[in-house]
């Protein structure tokens, strides 16, 4: 009988190559493998690199300054809070809000922070597998969302179904590239699925971990809040 294969201590063993090993045995093979940018890791044959390691598109932002940081805004934060607040016991059933969980540590530190600032608000954590999760993620969800008294569920869509959905993205790239098709198509479905689950468990709010750039550039948003869908 084949001995299972733990996938979390597989995983780590392999970063622990990377970090600690391959550095080493890379000095021996160097001369095989093509340059990559110091930057942003792009390769060679995709772009050149200049005499420092560095490749045209860096260079080309690099010549644009980095555009000047943005400060937290207190009154957005307030009226986040202000809405997370008068969401506490408002859901129909046994919850208020769903929280999307991926296992990450941005899912980890929005769980953490609204358990602690609103802990009367009845929180599920929703977790949607597309087939592809880390099995570190899957090892945090199962340790965490315990510790934080969190009830949790998994929206597992069938395989075949996500096969076709990455087969059709990856083929049809347009302006943006696999990230306005293949990420697109992804993060889309994960949040129709968070709508009917919230819709069918009577769930208010539906609570999401972006970046800033990705709520203005992605979501094509100026502000926390998805405006209401009629």
């Amino acid at each position: 009988m084949a001995k299972e294969v733990d996938p979390v201590k597989t995983a780590r063993q392999f970063e622990s190559y990377v970090r600690n090993i391959w550095p080493w045995q890379r000095k021996f093979v160097g001369s095989r493998l093509h340059r990559r940018c110091t930057q942003c890791g792009a390769s060679e044959r995709m772009l050149p690199l200049n005499a420092s390691g560095i490749c045209s598109e860096c260079e080309r932002i690099n010549a644009q300054g980095q555009p000047p940081k943005r400060a937290r805004n207190p009154a957005v934060e307030a009226e986040l809070a202000q809405i997370l607040a008068a969401a506490q016991g408002t859901g129909s059933g046994s919850y208020d809000a769903l929280l999307m969980f991926s296992g990450g540590k941005d899912s980890t530190y929005l769980a953490q922070r609204m358990k602690n600032e609103h802990p009367r608000l009845r929180l599920l954590a929703c977790t949607v597998d597309n087939s592809f999760m880390s099995p570190v993620a899957k090892r945090n969800i199962d340790e965490i969302l315990p510790r934080l008294n969190i009830d949790h569920v998994f929206i597992r869509p069938r395989r075949e179904f996500y096969v076709k959905l990455f087969r059709y993205a990856v083929t049809h790239l347009n302006a943006e590239g696999s990230y306005g098709t293949v990420d697109f198509s992804d993060g889309e479905f994960m949040l129709d699925s968070a709508r009917n689950l919230a819709a069918e468990k009577g769930i208010p709010l539906i609570v999401c971990g972006y970046s800033r750039y990705q709520v203005e550039n992605g979501l094509g948003l100026q502000h926390f809040e998805s405006p209401r869908e009629t």
